[in-house]
């Protein structure tokens, strides 16, 4: 799990998120930018596994279909995302740490962050872009510190950015979508959440096995003129019971 997040205020008078200073060497930001990878390429091999596990015996068409909407499942998957039946129903802190999340995937950009004191800070108004593209703007965004599961997100609302732990944090699941449905501008995805410490690997060949689903939601994107967006998510039968 990830080291104890460090807490210490920036240095007074330091510079907006959004206007880093000249004088930070490229390398130090490219160092910062990699540390914060929390094991991506580990993780992102898993959720790559997953997903070619899926594709096996599937139509090359609906691969690429259903592939597309694996950036709205990484990230829910990763903090464990808690059931909703609409979005202005969500828990507004998980809704953020998601939008963190997808921003540490999907990559950084060195123009709206800056490392110090051990930390990534994260400009809040890239958070409230991811958010906008997974939950759209129904529900405005509400910031604020985050916890996880052994980490925190801290916002600092004096230089309105998000207070990154340059540590390697492994998220709780990986998914993997089992089937999809649409219904007029919605389409449902079957989701199995795979437990991240429960993938073996093989010591000869390093062939990696995947779990059984350890257990299975159903994820609405309803697709609008603005966009797709996560509509509700909700829990599905156990897997062992799932028929």
């Amino acid at each position: 799990m990830a080291d104890e997040v460090k807490t210490a205020a920036p240095a007074p008078g330091a510079e907006p998120v959004s206007q880093p200073k000249k004088k930070r060497s490229v390398s130090a930001i490219l160092v910062g930018l990699l540390t914060v990878g929390f094991a991506a390429y580990g993780v992102f091999s898993l959720v790559m596994l997953g997903v070619n596990t899926f594709r096996e015996g599937k139509k090359a068409q609906e691969d690429a279909f259903l592939a597309a909407y694996y950036q709205y499942l990484i990230p829910a998957a990763a903090i464990d995302l808690e059931p909703f039946d609409d979005v202005t129903g969500a828990k507004m802190s998980e809704l953020v740490e998601m939008s963190v999340w997808s921003l540490l995937y999907s990559g950084l950009d060195p123009a709206t962050t800056r490392t110090q004191n051990d930390e990534l800070f994260l400009a809040a108004s890239s958070v409230e872009a991811s958010y906008h593209r997974f939950f759209g703007t129904e529900r405005p965004i509400e910031h604020g510190s985050v916890q996880g599961y052994g980490y925190a997100f801290t916002y600092d609302p004096s230089l309105n950015c998000y207070r990154i732990p340059l540590s390697t944090i492994t998220p709780i699941y990986t998914p993997v979508i089992l089937s999809s449905e649409t219904r007029g501008s919605s389409v449902v995805l079957e989701v199995g959440y795979l437990r991240t410490d429960m993938y073996t690997q093989d010591r000869v060949t390093g062939v990696l096995t995947l779990p059984d689903p350890d257990r299975i939601v159903r994820v609405t994107l309803r697709t609008v003129s603005t966009g797709t967006y996560i509509s509700s998510l909700r829990s599905d039968a156990a897997p062992e019971t799932a028929q």
